[in-house]
Order: C-alpha cells, then sequence, then structure tokens
C-alpha cells in the first residue's frame, strides 16, 4: 500500500478510532496486541498492518505483527500461539488463512491465558456455539459482497453488448469462510441482472498474484469466448487484468470484475482495467477491531461481540 493510500486510511480510521476509544477503560492502557494476516505476500494485508499499527498508538496500545502464515492456517495456528505461551501479547487480531477451526484449541488456550482476540468469521466457523469470553468475531457480508459482484458482472455484459455471453467464474477453495453465501448470492444476483448470460466454467483462485494470474491464464486457454472474469480478491482481480493482457484478451473479455479493496485494484478500476470491485472498508474495520480488542484486555472474561466488516462499491 502506498503512503498516500496509507495515511488516507490512518486519517479515516483514527477519527473512527478516537471516538470509539473515547470510552474505552483506561487500565487497557500500554498493552500489546498483535496482527497475524492471511499472508505478507497480499499488499492489502500490509496496508492493514501499518493502520493497525497507527490506530493502536493512538489508543495508547503497542502493536507486534506475526511472522508470514503463507496462506497457511497451520503456521497461523503455530505463530499465535507463541505469542500466547511467550506472553507476548495481550490480544490479538487474526484474518485467518484456510480453515478456521484449525485455530479452535487455539482460541481456547487463549481464554485459559487471557489473552483476548478478534477473528474473522462466526463462532460456528471455529467450532463454537455462541459468542465467547474474551473472543469477538468479525464477520464480512458476504451475502452482499456476491450480491454486489453478481449484479455488477451482469450489467457489465449487457453494458457491453453481451447478455447472451459466458463467464469464468472464481471460486474459492473448499474451507474458505463465507464461500458458500458468497457463491450462492453471486449466481443468484448474476442470473437476475444477466437472465441470458452462462456462467462456462467455475475456477478455483488461491495464493499470491502471480498464482492466481496463471490460473486466470489456463482458465481463458479453456474458455476462449468468454466475455468475463470474476474473482473473490485483489490478488484474483490483478492477476486476471494481467491474464487477460497477455492473452490479447482485451477486447473479448470486456468485465472483470473482483472484491478485495486494496490501492492497486482501485486504481485498476479507475484505469478502465477492472469493470468493478466489492471492497472491504479497510479503515472502519481496523478501528473497531482495534477499540474491541482494547475492550476485552480490560476484562477478559467479557463476553465477545459479533462485528461486520462494512462494504463498498467501486464502479469505472
Amino acid at each position: 500500500m502506498g503512503a498516500r493510500t496509507t495515511k488516507a486510511l490512518l486519517a479515516g480510521a483514527a477519527a473512527v478510532a478516537l471516538v470509539a476509544g473515547a470510552s474505552i477503560p483506561a487500565q487497557a492502557a500500554d498493552k500489546t496486541i498483535g496482527f497475524s494476516p492471511i499472508s505478507w505476500h497480499i499488499d492489502a494485508m500490509v496496508g492493514i498492518s501499518h493502520g493497525f499499527e497507527g490506530i493502536g498508538a493512538s489508543m495508547g496500545l503497542k502493536t507486534a505483527l506475526a511472522p508470514d502464515p503463507n496462506f497457511d492456517s497451520a503456521t497461523a495456528k503455530k505463530n499465535i500461539e507463541s505469542w500466547i505461551t511467550n506472553k507476548t501479547v495481550d490480544g490479538f487480531w487474526s484474518i485467518t488463512p484456510g480453515v478456521p477451526s484449525t485455530l479452535k484449541s487455539t482460541l481456547q488456550l487463549a481464554q485459559r491465558e487471557d489473552v483476548v482476540a478478534v477473528v474473522n468469521g462466526v463462532p460456528a466457523d471455529y467450532g463454537f456455539v455462541g459468542l465467547q469470553r474474551g473472543v469477538s468475531f468479525a464477520k464480512i457480508d458476504y451475502e452482499k459482497e456476491g450480491r454486489e459482484l453478481g449484479t455488477a458482472t451482469g450489467k457489465c455484459l449487457v453494458a457491453k453488448g453481451k447478455s447472451t455471453g459466458s463467464i469464468i467464474m472464481g471460486v474459492s477453495p473448499a474451507g474458505t469462510i463465507g464461500k458458500k453465501e458468497m457463491e450462492s448470492a453471486f449466481k443468484a444476483a448474476f442470473k437476475k441482472a444477466a437472465p441470458s448470460a452462462k456462467i462456462a466454467r467455475e475456477v478455483s483462485f488461491k495464493g499470491d498474484q502471480a498464482a492466481q494470474q496463471t490460473t486466470a491464464r489456463t482458465a481463458l486457454q479453456a474458455v476462449p469466448n468468454a466475455s468475463g472474469l470474476v474473482t473473490w480478491t485483489d490478488e484474483g482481480s490483478l492477476g486476471s487484468v494481467a491474464a487477460v493482457k497477455s492473452a490479447g484478451k482485451t477486447k473479448s473479455v470486456v468485465c472483470l470484475v473482483g472484491a478485495g479493496g486494496g490501492p492497486q485494484a482501485l486504481a485498476a478500476v479507475t484505469a478502465k482495467k477492472l469493470y468493478a470491485v466489492i471492497a472491504l472498508d479497510f479503515g472502519a474495520d481496523i478501528a473497531q477491531t482495534v477499540a474491541e480488542l482494547k475492550r476485552l484486555i480490560a476484562d477478559p472474561n467479557a463476553l465477545g461481540k459479533q462485528l461486520t466488516t462494512p462494504v463498498k462499491v467501486y464502479l469505472k
């Protein structure tokens, strides 16, 4: 994430943090919170870490960053448990890669050690029933995200005179949080927006931008008449842009739509390389997460909350 984007994120998120932090108990100050990403190979995760550090400092908290889990939930588990057993952090935020239930015993260890947490998803994703002591969950509105993706893709095909065309639909790897909700909502909205269009192929996208570019290129070779390609992350969005360009299909694949919201993806929308990006409001999400960690640190026995990450739509 570039310096200008990071400053903008911090400015917007700090305003929310100051309001949220005004009523936070003072005894939670001077504690350490940690951030564990999906992978440090994702630009948005790096940008979030800068926001996390800045907001944490504004609320009197020290911060720590986990080693790269590199898209692997078992590695994320090992990193976080090292924090807990070594008493490195008083609380942590994990945007969990892979299968979230891998972290159930990690969260139980954290509860025993009075280390608090915010993790993505809902309690059931981690094998819990209901809200938990000292643990909050942050859910993306996957149905809304999928619905907006499907609507934007269908509208793009209609606007480009490809209302009877076909698309390649990227899907998330099995076990990914929100996979079913997001993909089902996408298909329903896409059908509504472009009733005569078809999904020619579903392809699993994962890994960094280079890996997803390779996946997109292979999918385009398999469906040479595709008019559109949909992916679920910035890495997929940017990888598909590069794949379409390298395959010389910039005139035929007219609808590229993705989710995420990092600065490079938003710049691609401005440059008309992507038709739309369904973005997560990272600034607001960081602010509410840091505030929630501080609240729980003040009372590790407090019941956690179910948070929701805001979603925005960017169209070219």
